[in-house]
């Protein structure tokens, strides 16, 4: 089965070990603040990663609320519409639901702000809140709206210099402590952990079609979604459970209780998609369609594969292929599973 060959490439990778936190997701700017709030300097540090003008990957905190909404915020990174309140597509007008979404968003984020004060006493939450309190609702110094042709948002680098803001994410450091401080992170599996719990304790249980345990919290929908992907998928994200009309629906069942998957393993199976999609060595597009591959104990075989494919040689891909078919004397003595997706 499918996702079972994903939620075993997940365990296998280790994937499940932090589910507080999202793997290898690009932070482009931190807000640098000292212990009374204040900025420091004039603007923003820029971080650098593997692709241009993304930022640098870290494991981020990742809420199990839902989200697609609009109306809740993720815990210390987010992007400005959480933390300030802005529209993050000032070319396009909000209508009065927008609106709403937005300002409970901005005060999801302070919320959890606030709540991590009052439980860890860290500084750094306490400089956070110090700098909200200074902003008093206005534009902070290093963003700014240009309204020459299509409004859009410019924010101030270190440097001084101004680039045009795209789909970036942002967090804070206070001093030298970032977000990933061992004391943050501690607090956010708390967190984590107890949204887990209410979300365990209201789900149905039921069988797993993936691990094939009986009685165990049957996930309601498959989160979270595997974004980056290019078009046609959504940019919002894409799965591969949905069932959108009733012709898809058995038995008067809604929603994802059609597959029924523990929550745990509809995780798995889409932390690996996201794990293999975000990597050359794993992903490979076809025309509108993408062929993703996986061998299930090396990562070797896999980088052999791909190189084959984006990098081909005619003599080399035809002895690959006729391989099957040449014959050898012996098996060998380590058999190495292999496994791709169409």
């Amino acid at each position: 089965m499918l996702m079972k060959s994903l939620y075993d490439f997940a365990v296998s990778r280790h994937l499940l070990d932090e589910l507080a936190f999202k793997r290898a997701t690009p932070v482009r700017w931190i807000i640098d603040l000292d212990v009374d709030g204040k900025l420091v300097g004039t603007g923003l540090r820029e971080t650098q990663g593997q692709q241009r003008n993304k930022g640098k990957e870290y494991d981020v905190p990742k809420t199990l609320r839902p989200t697609n909404d609009g109306r809740v915020a993720d815990f210390l990174v987010d992007d400005i519409g959480a933390i300030f309140g802005l529209n993050t597509k000032p070319q396009n007008e909000l209508n009065e639901r927008a609106a709403g979404n937005l300002c409970a968003k901005h005060d999801d984020f302070w919320q959890q702000i606030r709540g991590a004060a009052t439980a860890t006493g860290n500084p750094v939450f306490n400089a956070m809140l110090r700098f909200r309190d200074q902003l008093a609702g206005a534009l902070p110094s290093f963003l700014r709206l240009d309204v020459t042709d299509s409004p859009k948002w410019m924010v101030r680098r270190a440097n001084n210099d101004e680039v045009r803001l795209g789909n970036d994410l942002f967090t804070f450091a206070v001093g030298n402590v970032l977000f990933l401080d061992e004391e943050i992170r501690e607090h956010w599996r708390q967190v984590h952990a107890s949204e887990m719990r209410e979300v365990e304790e209201s789900a149905k249980p039921g069988l797993c079609i993936i691990t094939g345990q009986t009685d165990v919290p049957i996930a309601r929908t498959h989160t979270p979604m595997v974004t980056g992907l290019p078009k046609p998928a959504k940019g919002t994200g894409a799965g591969i459970v949905g069932f959108e009309s009733d012709s898809f629906r058995s038995y008067g069942f809604e929603k994802s209780f059609n597959a029924p998957t523990s929550i745990t393993a509809s995780k798995a199976y889409l932390l690996a998609l996201q794990y293999l999609s975000s990597r050359d060595d794993h992903w490979l597009s076809l025309g509108p369609g993408w062929l993703c591959f996986w061998a299930a104990e090396t990562e070797q075989a896999s980088g052999l594969f791909s190189r084959l494919l984006y990098r081909p040689d005619t003599l080399a891909i035809r002895n690959f292929m006729t391989a099957p078919w040449a014959g050898v004397e012996r098996p060998p003595s380590n058999l190495e599973s292999f496994t791709r997706l169409p």
